[in-house]
């Protein structure tokens, strides 16, 4: 091993050798210098002996560039002298794998890398089976994908190289392949670029850039390019020109197709689009034609400044504002002169919905939110505009046009019937194109009302009615208040009814946008690209679910047995299937066999390496999995990498933050806002009471990065003494509508909505403390978590992913902050999870179940959120508690439990009593139990409750076993404490309600949520429907009771005791049904089919409405066509015309019966037979007349008054 002092020399070689690194393709470039900053920082800790230090520099390196050579080179060497071997060759290794596939690794380098590799060698005696396994899997599957690359079977080569790139991370050819997909795949196969797939600086360098830029920063000196379509002027940046000219031209096609207008290529005029570099120059030298305006066209020329400017905007929104300019050309052109502002401003305003994608395409229909919200806003505000108003231009500010344009616009683009079917999209054109008429309320009409002849519609005002609808329900969608992945997947599936599989397709695919593998959606999608001869995408969609379904419930996460039809499937489609898993069968086996061998040679990290790609590959070896967290277990090791966001330099990378609230100094960001209340914006009531009111004061500071799937954010927050609120935020919709997580003076932290109606989510106690603080957040799916310096504070279900959907960032109330260590953590599809995911409510096939013996969690957690929790021990009730306050008995209904005690009354300036009015007022509606528990001297209770008795009952639990059970005494818990719990008996929400008379308690939004999502109202109702059902049961009306319980069985909250009780009664009913025609079968297998139509008959009447009626009656139409039946039939009717004459002459009766038996056969139904047969003999033995009638009908029942 080297010396101290020989490592140190090492270190300080090496990092005077190291080249200087170029910006890392992190989430946004190294504008700061951050990289070059640690190493610099690492150099001076090596070179005063502090190895540690070094040691945490260059791990920050890492944490901006993944691959920086020569920090996995020093890390490497402080190891391998550190006699830590494990990590030693796993930073050796990746230096080697980085260097192994780079074009042109630094010379200064290559002694390093010879080191490096004789150490390795050294060290690993199990290299060369590594190198090995992992070369001959690779080369395979590449070998693979490219044949599947030339067949344009997209889906299929992905998979092959997203699975070999888990193996072999720096592999270029993999990373070119899987960018060639991106290029050329369909639009489900491409990512957001705002350059379109292209590489528009692909001849230049960055520092030729650097050169040039400044040659070109004044207007008279911009740059300027032609293109086939624009001229091209800025004086933003070379990357501006090129990416914009690359931009337009793809945005030009697009306009050509949506206005059909000279579609096949005519001549269109060349149009100007002059970018200043910020909003000073466009206003004194662009013409800016208001002041408001962020840019115009000017009936030659698109004109704009860079939305950039002060870290406000980013260059999507500078983008945004060409397309819809540029739009405008293309409206006078199509449309004409005449059309009306609204609709000039709307046509342009959809455009912003758009974003260019890497395959060169465009991605468009989208919801604009800087269009969707102002519309909200304008609709809700004391004097709205109306639809008539707008049409007809009867308003006085211009600005109106934008929102109201693009409502209508995308209202008429996109609304449809129950039925799925579009109703005004296809007249939109016609209504657009040449329009030539003056009187704009007139031609409205005629096309929207008049010749849409849309059911229920036929006035502007009911037009408007089903216009605000939608708008309002584009904004629930957005927000995550309404299910809107659902709600395209049911729209799918009204195309897919309708046999429409390419629409079906793209609704489903509208779903997965919103919930990303949702696997009932995936499975709907393969089955519509399937029929709509999609193969390729279909085989796609069918890896995606086996991947959910396999990695995140294995086996036992398919209780239909569908992953065995997806496999026979897959083969179908894909004829590489067979082939893919011979290879990845052989490479898993071995994978697992070298993993164990360097666990046994204590080389835990690279184990782990090598088991990430067996571990996640579709389907998965559970046998890797569970190696993989078994090693992460035993070694606490994790190869997730957090990625920093901020460099601190500068605020490269973040947008919106106010009026110069928030500025870097020494690596920390700095937050100052002033002020004590906000005047407007809705902040959210959080925090302690002061000076009478709560209501606060804040900044966000934005990152331009919105996560694509899972993430993990955490920052170090520090509060000055008279910080208010200091936190993240996250899933923004517009400015001032986020969510948002806050430390509060006095040991709060609150989970909370922000904007106009925003209000508590969740508030907790943590420990206070003084200096940096680490929150973190982290979101799996719909479900959301806290931490605060590494223990869970907050868990947090939202009922869709929407409402998580957006930027993040950083957010500070009045008084100062501090930020930094600014991280994100995408989680890596390569990397095993164990974290379960939350999905969206009532999405999944099938009803969920009640609680399943043993399945309460724990005593004296201090988080129930999404568990059942222990039952209640030691309480003596006042008042009469519903099933004795027993959660076991009560399951099947909502519940709400309150920890209090009159303290609680006395002590606050609020009293809890009265600030619970609005879950009182839930509860009371719906039925709901509400049961107060508390723990003071059962006299002291008795004598607070006679002055003033409580409506719910209270239980007495002195003895402290209920407040033990639920850690009331935790310092993070607290009292008051609230418990939503659901039908299901699992908590929804829970913590302090904290009752504010602005916005209520933290609780009345979850409840009244829950009492929506169960259908409280509707199951209340139906509880006199299924009493009148089991009553119609009982007394034998069975088609009676199906008809009532029907309804009731179709509410979609299962646990419900009502709909329990449905279902149970419907099958029953199908039981008895079935018991019916299965009788009805054996009567027929024994040639008696007479009977067995007896039988269908009359269980079809008996239940009739219900699926087992509907079964006998079809069974019994089915026996009526069959010829042995119909020969059966005469025979009866034969016997029945005998019959008649039974209470008549018994001689005449004889001579009929002989008549009969004369004509049978012995194949004749035995049922007529034994009529025969005994009717004879009653009248040798004497039978007549009355008592013959009687004796009959009592032996054959189903003749019981014939002859009568």
């Amino acid at each position: 091993m080297s010396s101290s002092r020989a490592l140190l020399a090492a270190c300080a070689a090496l990092l005077a050798s190291a080249p200087v690194a170029a910006a890392p393709k992190a989430v946004f470039a190294d504008g700061g210098g951050l990289v070059q900053r640690h190493l610099d920082l690492a150099r001076s800790c090596a070179a005063a002996g502090d190895l540690e230090g070094a040691r945490a520099h260059f791990e920050r390196v890492l944490e901006r560039d993944a691959s920086h050579l020569a920090s996995l080179a020093a890390l490497a060497r402080l190891a391998r002298d550190g006699g830590r071997a494990d990590e030693a060759v796993d930073h050796a290794g990746r230096f080697l794998d980085a260097w192994r596939h780079r074009g042109d690794p630094p010379r200064e380098l290559f002694d390093t890398r010879r080191e490096l590799a004789a150490f390795v060698r050294e060290a690993d005696p199990l290299r060369e089976d590594l190198v090995r396994l992992r070369r001959s899997y690779v080369g395979s599957l590449l070998s693979l994908a490219a044949r599947q690359m030339d067949r344009a079977a997209w889906h299929s080569a992905r998979t092959m190289l997203a699975e070999a790139l888990v193996t072999d991370p720096e592999h270029p050819d993999l990373a070119a392949g899987l960018a060639r997909i991106r290029l050329e795949g369909g639009n489900e196969l491409a990512v957001e670029d705002e350059t379109g797939g292209a590489d528009p600086m692909g001849d230049v360098s960055p520092e030729w850039i650097a050169e040039h830029d400044p040659e070109h920063a004044s207007w008279p000196t911009a740059w300027t390019l032609e293109t086939e379509h624009y001229r091209i002027r800025t004086d933003a940046g070379y990357r501006v020109l090129r990416i914009v000219g690359h931009a337009m031209e793809q945005m030009q096609r697009f306009y050509r197709v949506f206005h059909q207008y000279k579609v096949d290529g005519g001549a269109v005029p060349v149009a100007g689009v002059h970018i200043f570099k910020d909003r000073s120059e466009y206003r004194t030298l662009g013409g800016s034609p208001v002041d408001w305006a962020a840019g115009h066209w000017n009936g030659t020329n698109v004109v704009t400044y860079d939305q950039r400017e002060g870290g406000q905007g980013s260059l999507r929104d500078t983008l945004g504002v060409l397309f819809h300019e540029a739009s405008h050309q293309f409206t006078s052109l199509a449309g004409g002169s005449a059309v009306p502002a609204w609709l000039n401003e709307g046509m342009a305003s959809f455009f912003e919905g758009t974003r260019l994608l890497s395959n060169g395409r465009i991605d468009w229909n989208l919801v604009a939110p800087g269009r969707l919200y102002p519309l909200l806003d304008d609709l809700r505000s004391a004097r709205p505009h109306d639809l008539q108003r707008v049409i007809t231009g009867a308003v006085d500010d211009y600005r109106v046009y934008y929102p109201w344009g693009w409502g209508i616009c995308y209202f008429l683009y996109n609304a449809e019937d129950e039925s799925g079917r579009l109703l005004y999209r296809a007249l939109m054109r016609e209504y657009f194109q040449e329009y030539d008429s003056s009187d704009h309320l007139a031609r409205f009409e005629a096309f929207f009302i008049e010749r849409a002849a849309v059911e229920g519609v036929s006035s502007l005002d009911e037009f408007e009615q089903r216009f605000v609808a939608f708008v309002e329900r584009l904004e629930a969608e957005d927000r995550g208040l309404v299910d809107a992945a659902r709600a395209m997947e049911e729209r799918g599936d009204l195309q897919a009814a309708r046999e429409d599989w390419e629409r079906a397709s793209k609704l489903y695919d509208r779903s997965l946008e919103r919930d990303p593998d949702h696997p009932g959606v995936l499975w709907k999608l393969a089955h519509a690209l399937e029929e709509a001869d999609l193969l390729d995408r279909a085989a796609g969609a069918l890896r995606q679910w086996l991947a959910v379904v396999l990695l995140e419930g294995g086996a036992e996460g398919d209780p239909e047995g569908r992953v065995v039809v997806a496999e026979a499937r897959l083969r179908r489609l894909d004829k590489t299937a067979r082939r893919l898993q011979a290879v990845r069968s052989r490479f898993h086996t071995e994978s697992v066999a070298l993993a164990r061998s360097y666990r046994e040679l204590g080389f835990p990290r690279t184990a782990l390496r090598v088991l990430r790609g067996p571990a996640t590959a579709v389907p998965p070896s559970f046998e890797a999995r569970e190696l993989f967290f078994a090693i992460e277990d035993e070694t606490g090791l994790s190869l997730a990498r957090w990625k920093l966001l901020f460099n601190e330099r500068d605020l490269s990378g973040f947008y919106g933050g106010g009026e110069g609230s928030f500025r870097v100094s020494d690596g920390v960001i700095l937050a100052r806002v002033e002020g004590e209340q906000s005047g407007a914006g809705g902040a959210p009531a959080t925090g302690p009471v002061e000076d009478g009111g709560d209501v606060f004061l804040f900044r966000r500071l934005f990152i331009d990065h919105e996560p694509t799937g899972d993430w993990s954010l955490e920052a170090e927050v520090a509060m000055g003494s008279d910080c208010r609120m200091a936190g993240v935020c996250f899933g923004k919709k517009a400015d001032g509508l986020f969510h948002g997580v806050a430390l509060l003076p006095g040991g709060h932290l609150d989970l909370s909505s922000f904007g106009a109606d925003g209000r508590p989510l969740v508030r907790v106690g943590v420990a206070e403390g003084e200096g940096w603080r680490t929150l973190r957040v982290d979101v799996t799916g719909t479900n959301l978590t806290v931490g605060i310096d590494g223990a869970q504070a907050i868990e947090y279900a939202f009922p869709s992913r929407a409402a998580l959907r957006g930027d993040f960032g950083l957010l500070a109330g009045s008084g100062s902050s501090s930020f930094r260590e600014v991280k994100i953590l995408d989680h890596d599809r390569g990397l095993p999870r164990r974290l379960r995911v939350g999905r969206r409510a009532g999405a999944a096939a099938g009803g969920g179940g009640g609680l399943a013996a043993g399945e309460r969690a724990p005593a004296a957690l201090t988080r129930y959120l999404g568990k059942a929790p222990p039952l209640l021990r030691g309480l003596e009730w006042h008042g009469d508690a519903p099933q004795g306050g027993d959660l076991d008995r009560l399951l099947g209904w909502p519940l709400v439990l309150v920890f209090w005690t009159s303290l609680v009354e006395t002590s606050g300036t609020t009293r809890l009593l009265d600030g619970l009015g609005k879950v009182e007022e839930l509860c009371r509606a719906h039925a709901i139990p509400l049961l107060f528990i508390d723990n003071e001297p059962p006299e002291a209770l008795a004598a607070w409750l006679a002055e003033r008795p409580n409506p719910w009952p209270v239980g007495s639990g002195y003895g402290q076993e209920a407040y033990e059970d639920y850690a009331i005494a935790d310092p993070t818990v607290q009292l008051p404490r609230v418990l939503v719990i659901g039908s299901d008996g699992r908590v929804v929400w829970e913590g302090n309600p904290d009752y504010h008379p602005d916005f209520g308690t933290y609780a009345d939004q979850p409840l009244a949520e829950l009492v929506e999502r169960e259908e409280l109202a509707a199951l209340l109702a139906a509880r006199e429907a299924e009493a009148a059902a089991q009553a119609a049961w009982v007394a034998g009306r069975y088609a009676e009771a199906g008809r009532l319980w029907g309804p009731i069985a179709a509410i979609e909250n299962a646990l419900a005791a009502v709909v329990v009780r449905a279902r149970e009664g419907l099958e029953r009913l199908a039981v008895l049904a079935a018991d019916r025609r299965d009788a009805a079968r054996a009567f027929e297998a024994d040639g008696r089919r007479l009977q067995a139509m007896a039988a269908l008959r009359g269980a079809a009447s008996e239940f009739a409405g219900t699926p087992g009626g509907e079964e006998a009656a079809r069974e019994a139409e089915e026996l009526a066509e069959t010829k042995a039946y119909r020969a059966a039939l005469r025979v009866a009717h034969r016997l029945e015309r005998a019959e008649r004459g039974l209470g008549g002459d018994p001689g005449a009766l004889r001579a009929a019966l002989e008549k009969v038996l004369a004509r049978s056969e012995p194949t004749d139904d035995p049922w007529v037979a034994e009529r025969l047969t005994w009717l004879l003999k009653a009248l040798e033995g004497g039978l007549e007349g009355e008592g013959l009638v009687a004796a009959y009908g009592a032996a054959f029942p189903e003749r019981a008054g014939a002859g009568g």
